[in-house]
């Protein structure tokens, strides 16, 4: 299973990959730049924009951000989450775990009932010269 987020800035083709699989056969998603493995366990990745219209930050996703009526205004932030899990069982029974995942639908959500740990990981970035 491949999920793919096409051209964010000079990254041509980022992948969310499950190649391999941990000790007990269950997959290891990675995040994978260009067909290059970067990091271990991201589940997910989420990316945001915060754009500023008249003191009133709004958030966007790519596909809003392209439409200049949808979401006016100059991008002056943007939020990053990632979900990231261990590549092996490391909790001795089942957890169930749930997620937020970052973006504008807030019923969207990442539920797991594993022995990997996780992690949700979340920052905003202030662009320099655009407020």
């Amino acid at each position: 299973m491949t999920y793919s987020i096409s051209e964010v800035g000079l990254i041509e083709d980022v992948d969310f990959d499950d190649r391999r699989k941990g000790s007990d056969g269950s997959p290891i998603f990675a995040l994978y730049r260009n067909g290059e493995e970067m990091v271990e366990g991201v589940e997910n990745l989420q990316v945001i924009y915060g754009v500023e219209n008249n003191n009133q930050t709004q958030y966007c996703d790519a596909s809003t951000l392209a439409d200049a009526s949808a979401c006016p205004g100059i991008t002056t932030h943007i939020r990053i989450s990632l979900i990231v899990a261990s590549s092996n069982n490391v909790n001795t029974v089942n957890q169930s775990q749930t997620f937020d995942i970052l973006n504008l639908n807030t019923h969207n959500t990442l539920t797991t009932n594993d022995r990997r740990l996780r992690r949700a990981f979340t920052t905003t970035i202030q662009l320099r010269n655009q407020g």
